[in-house]
């Protein structure tokens, strides 16, 4: 599967800087910091993600994860929960086999807000499974399946 992403640059000594780069990522993804943009080329998004931090409280990821996670499971939606990093937080993840709109997202949003879905339709992004986090540790599946991301089934009107 190859996606549109954004890839952290590293200079010339090998040190990963905390600036990033548009490239299209492959199965053989780099081994430093990078995400994957939510919408594609033509700002349709493909995929959800959900980025549920600490924000001062180590308890809030994981109360929110609780809340999403029984939102998406009664409307019947499969999704990706992933470890986001050395801090704690949590990413959820949704793949679209139709690509929906930015304003739905936004609306999403909206709805949800105090769950923070990622909806800036040039550039939202998110670290896919497997990708390193800048301050140490990875995006860590923890539950769901890949397929979400890779092969995904959900079309409008599903839920």
């Amino acid at each position: 599967m190859r996606v549109r992403g954004r890839v952290a640059v590293v200079d010339a000594y090998g040190d990963t800087l905390n600036t990033y780069i548009d490239r299209a990522v492959g199965e053989q993804a780099p081994a430093r910091p990078r995400a994957m943009y939510l919408p594609g080329a033509d700002q349709r998004f493909r995929f959800l993600a959900f980025d549920l931090d600490a924000h001062g409280d180590a308890a809030a990821p994981l109360r929110d994860l609780n809340v999403l996670a029984g939102y998406l499971t009664d409307a019947g939606i499969p999704f990706l929960v992933c470890e986001s990093g050395p801090a704690g937080g949590r990413h959820i993840c949704v793949g679209l086999a139709e690509s929906i709109e930015a304003d739905t997202v936004a609306t999403l949003n909206r709805l949800v807000k105090h769950l923070c879905p990622l909806s800036n339709p040039r550039a939202g992004c998110v670290r896919p499974p497997g990708a390193p986090h800048c301050d140490g540790g990875a995006s860590v599946p923890l539950t769901g399946s890949l397929d979400v991301l890779t092969a995904p089934h959900l079309c409008r009107g599903d839920s």
